[in-house]
């Protein structure tokens, strides 16, 4: 197989190699002749009055300026020195390059090799190296994630599909800093499948036809009746178990149909399974005539107020007409108040209740005629009249006149 001509080579290519080692000259950026008043503000209109300078707007400006004098310049610094060449299958992974100088190959993670760094891929066959999926690769010897060489794999069978890594004997994967793939103990090469996009499964939950894993573990449950109810509780023929744990804990036994009321809670009968962060309560009623939801952690039952499963016993409020904004698990109202649904049920103090709105993009925030919220906290410093929320290439913000707030705070 005929090499491709490296990029920058020449006539002296042992000379220009000898020098690939030197830093990389940057050239000092263009003495600035503007004045500043033209630079940072645009001309006023005639004839009007001097406006006051206001500080407050400069500055983020002149941020701005600096950030994206910054970016150009790390983009030039990026660009002429990096050692990295031609991808070798971009469209398959940002991670593998041909050297720009030499025989190697390298592995930089999404291409970024002044931020994140650069490894030469141990042992690589250039000419027969190619990738299969973002952190896998195979030449004609060996398979390799990342830039480490995997010898326990078999590579005459190593196939990607999807998010299955597999040979003919093994299921394999791997967690953050693994240099070896791991195998899935007991997996079924065959059979073996994912039960659910990636976004959607961060535990990975998967099956083949003997057993469930979670996490790429197998969990001991009936495989034929074993179902995943919610982001919260799985069940069998015999029991609930709460989801995301290893060995899956117990909570109770099954003794009838099962009913979803969110990802946080379910009915059994006369029976409330609820969920915290991490705690869990059961509560037996005689009979239950009322269930409705208020977000996702409180419920009204009977009448009375529970909040992850927990009776509301000092709660002043009027449970009859207590109800949420629509799709927005944030908030929530009766006929008098507003009130706060995370971290816990409150009463938003000072909110009125008439104007109270939460928006739309961003349901932690909130506002009335008067005044912001964040998650039912009064943020003194946010002006009303101006706030709004915003989106942009990073996704959706909170801002004012003044700026941007991260989590209610401002940066």
């Amino acid at each position: 197989m005929s090499r491709a001509p490296l990029r920058g080579r020449s006539v002296a290519g042992d000379s220009e190699r000898n020098l690939a080692h030197l830093p990389c000259p940057v050239p000092p950026p263009p003495r600035c002749t503007t004045p500043q008043s033209e630079l940072y503000f645009a001309p006023r209109p005639p004839h009007t009055p001097p406006q006051p300078k206001n500080k407050v707007s400069q500055m983020p400006r002149l941020g701005r300026i600096l950030t994206l004098l910054g970016c150009a310049l790390l983009s030039l610094i990026s660009t002429s020195c990096s050692p990295l060449g031609e991808p070798v299958a971009e469209g398959i992974s940002s991670g593998y390059y041909f050297s720009r100088w030499g025989d190697e190959v390298f592995f930089s993670a999404e291409g970024n090799w002044l931020g994140l760094g650069k490894s030469v891929v141990e042992g690589a066959d250039r000419e027969s190296f190619r990738p299969l999926s973002e952190h896998l690769a195979v030449d004609r010897a060996r398979v390799y994630y990342r830039q480490y060489p995997q010898p326990q794999v078999d590579r005459d069978s190593f196939r990607v599909q999807g998010r299955v890594w597999q040979d003919d004997a093994h299921i394999y994967y791997a967690r953050s800093r693994d240099t070896r793939l791991r195998v899935v103990e007991g997996a079924d090469p065959e059979m073996f499948r994912y039960l659910f996009p990636e976004a959607e499964n961060p535990t990975d939950w998967a099956r083949d036809a003997e057993h469930y894993y979670l996490r790429h573990k197998a969990v001991e449950v009936d495989v034929d009746s074993f179902r995943i109810l919610n982001e919260t509780f799985v069940a069998d023929r015999d029991s609930i178990y709460r989801n995301n744990t290893l060995p899956l804990a117990r909570i109770v036994e099954v003794s009838g149909p099962i009913e979803q009321i969110n990802d946080f809670h379910l009915r059994m009968g006369d029976q409330i399974i609820s969920a915290g962060s991490w705690a869990f309560e059961v509560v037996t009623f005689d009979a239950i005539d009322e269930v409705r939801a208020i977000g996702t952690r409180v419920l009204v039952l009977n009448g009375q107020v529970y909040e992850k499963g927990k009776l509301l016993r000092e709660w002043d409020g009027d449970a009859a007409s207590l109800t949420t904004w629509p799709d927005n698990p944030y908030y929530a109202h009766d006929a008098g108040a507003v009130y706060a649904l995370r971290p816990v049920l409150k009463r938003v103090e000072g909110a009125d209740l008439a104007s109270f709105e939460p928006a739309q993009d961003y349901g932690a925030y909130a506002t009335d005629a008067r005044r912001v919220y964040f998650n039912g906290r009064h943020l003194k410093d946010a002006d009303r009249a101006t706030f709004a929320i915003g989106r942009d290439a990073d996704g959706v913000f909170a801002h004012d006149k003044h700026g941007r707030f991260m989590m209610g705070i401002r940066p």
